[in-house]
């Protein structure tokens, strides 16, 4: 099914939560788990960053923060900062928790895939382009 979250136990062999109809409209096309293990953070073609949790199979947070496809999602500083990349060439830093939006860096280009790294943020644009970006 498109748009569903399935979250199985490979050891028992078993399904643990199932997040169906519950968020994304269309495909899922990014996911992170948060170190807590209590929180997934997915990003789909309907341009929407959703924040789950899974023990309550529910929302925890929707962001509707970009206008594209979202393509890459990552977590710096223990967990405390999130990070978005998406089609419409912009990648935006959020503070967990609050999910309010920190910063934006914008780009002409469509954003591929992001990377994390302490406070440096890497960027691959579709046309081929590698950007570094500081918070």
């Amino acid at each position: 099914n498109v748009g569903v979250i399935n979250l199985w136990d490979l050891r028992r062999g078993h399904l643990i939560a199932d997040l169906v109809n519950k968020g994304h409209v269309g495909a899922i096309h990014s996911l992170k788990f948060r170190s807590n293990w209590f929180h997934i953070i997915s990003g789909g073609v309907d341009h929407n960053v959703i924040v789950w949790d899974i023990r309550k199979t529910s929302k925890l947070a929707d962001l509707p923060i970009h206008k594209g496809l979202i393509t890459g999602i990552e977590l710096m500083d223990n967990d405390m900062t999130l990070v978005t990349s998406s089609y419409d060439g912009n990648v935006i830093v959020s503070e967990c928790d609050s999910w309010k939006q920190l910063k934006k860096f914008e780009s002409i280009d469509k954003i591929m895939d992001i990377s994390c790294h302490e406070h440096d943020i890497i960027s691959v644009g579709w046309a081929g382009d590698v950007k570094l970006y500081s918070i």
